[in-house]
């Protein structure tokens, strides 16, 4: 897919997107356009130059001289509360289904100095998450009815009377590097769990990374259980599908800070003895969200290359109930010999990411981020829109925030208050896997991960919410299904990290 920042007058292509902003008003780019249509735009599709939010209409242009094109004007709400997320999801939205066809999105100076997402990082940044959500659009990340086509855009070019410079080439391959990896995260976050066990995962895993020129390591089930990974070996111990640890490293440098990057890779999640309700059980799928951001972000890494050594760290098993499954109260041993009563099976993915993060810490990791679907306690406070962030180290977590400002997306910071370390005391082992209050679930699972990744600094992105939109009343500005949540905060973190 062909991607460009060009000059506004000089768009042309079979699909002109025309973002339209309430409190903004006809810009350059709607001028042009009404010129286009010989001055009927307001005709054509009056309602949606209101600007109301995902209010969406399409027309078609037949100027004197020009083949006909499709116009879609999309309504960006009000200018200054559009960011990053915003930007993207409407631009992929209105693109969906532009099968074959070349895109032009403009996007003039006068919008852009009026979005939000331009304060927060600027208008490179802006014209960038606009492509990406072209190149979003043109990927199927399913099978059936509700699948946009793949490959169904041909091309796509932000249109501005902003001069990007030399800038330009850079902007729009980022695009094409998140975009692309976005969109294989999504497919494997919804492909079927008997497609994608452990070792299935594992086996796209090394296949891609080394494609990509990164070193990969595998440790199967006999090595972690020889070696004490009793996190990961426990939670599989109900499931004919051995687990295994994928190591992924990009060597960008020698000396100097280390990322290691954790992601939560249950493959399916049915909890085990604490078996789940039937409803919404096939979603379970979804469970192994953080370890393919992690491996999408070590794809996009290794394509730009940053001046800095990152580990990318997958524990994959699957979770469910058999002759062997964990049962409540048992007591496992961790990697780093922490014992832990299992209190509740179904915290599982902390039990991956411990171990996990404690292979980062021996492999010299000195910046440590864990992403997984922990809990569903985020979205009950922010909707599935936001992932929620904890950690131990200020400056880190301030970056972090940064990263996530930069790759458009939305992060609620939450406080690690020590009093709650207590919810997690045993009787019987060091640490219990979770707290008797599932109001304390968020903190008491990032309190969980925190003794596991002293003394590095840490943070902790809960994605159970921001994952995967089901939210039907979301889909004119949120696209349904899995979304790639993550990716773009790990990729630009590495790049920020380097460059500091």
């Amino acid at each position: 897919m062909e991607l460009g920042v060009g000059a506004l007058e000089a768009a042309e292509a079979d699909v002109l997107v025309l973002p339209v902003a309430a409190d903004v008003g006809a810009g350059p780019a709607a001028k042009l356009v009404d010129a286009l249509v010989g001055g009927t735009l307001d005709t054509l599709v009056g309602p949606a130059l209101g600007g109301g939010l995902g209010r969406r209409e399409r027309a078609w242009i037949t100027a004197p001289g020009l083949a006909p094109r499709e116009l879609v004007v999309i309504g960006l709400g009000r200018a200054d509360a559009v960011d990053g997320y915003l930007l993207r999801n409407l631009v992929e939205v209105a693109l969906r289904g532009a099968r074959g066809r070349r895109a032009a999105i403009l996007l003039d100076d006068r919008t852009l100095a009026a979005l939000g997402v331009t304060r927060l990082a600027g208008r490179s940044a802006a014209v960038r998450l606009a492509l990406e959500g072209a190149v979003r659009a043109a990927r199927s990340w399913g099978h059936g009815s509700d699948a946009p086509a793949a490959a169904s855009l041909a091309g796509a070019v932000v249109a501005t009377d902003w001069e990007p410079g030399a800038a330009a080439p850079e902007v729009a391959a980022d695009a094409q590097s998140l975009g692309s990896a976005a969109a294989e995260v999504r497919a494997w976050q919804w492909a079927p769990s008997n497609a994608l066990t452990p070792l299935g995962f594992a086996e796209v895993a090394g296949r891609l990374a080394r494609e990509a020129g990164l070193t990969v390591e595998v440790l199967e089930a006999e090595r972690l259980r020889a070696e004490g990974y009793g996190g990961i070996a426990g939670v599989a111990q109900g499931s004919a599908d051995p687990p295994c640890l994928v190591v992924i490293h990009h060597l960008g440098r020698d000396t100097g800070p280390v990322l290691g990057l954790v992601g939560k890779g249950v493959t399916f999640d049915a909890g085990g003895m604490a078996l789940k309700p039937p409803k919404d059980l096939h979603l379970m799928k979804t469970d192994m969200s953080g370890a393919a951001a992690v491996l999408g972000a070590c794809l996009v890494i290794a394509r730009w290359r940053p001046a800095l050594r990152v580990l990318g760290v997958l524990p994959l098993a699957a979770n469910v109930l058999g002759t062997g499954s964990l049962r409540p109260g048992d007591v496992i041993t961790m990697a780093d010999g922490t014992p832990v009563e299992v209190t509740n099976p179904d915290a599982e993915g902390r039990l991956l990411l411990a171990d996990g993060i404690v292979h980062a810490r021996r492999a010299g990791a000195t910046h440590l981020v864990s992403v997984g679907t922990l809990t569903d306690a985020v979205s009950v406070a922010q909707g599935p829109t936001v992932s929620g962030l904890m950690g131990t180290d200020g400056p880190f977590l301030e970056r972090v925030v940064a990263a996530a400002a930069a790759g458009g997306e939305r992060l609620l910071r939450l406080a690690l208050y020590p009093e709650y370390d207590r919810v997690l005391d045993s009787d019987v082992a060091r640490l219990r896997n979770e707290a008797d209050d599932l109001h304390e679930e968020p903190v008491a699972a990032a309190l969980f991960l925190c003794h596991f990744a002293e003394p590095a600094a840490f943070a902790h992105l809960d994605i159970g919410g921001s994952a995967s939109n089901e939210h039907a009343n979301l889909y004119d500005v949120v696209p349904r299904g899995p979304s790639a949540a993550a990716l773009p905060t790990l990729a630009h973190l590495a790049r920020t990290m380097a460059e500091a």
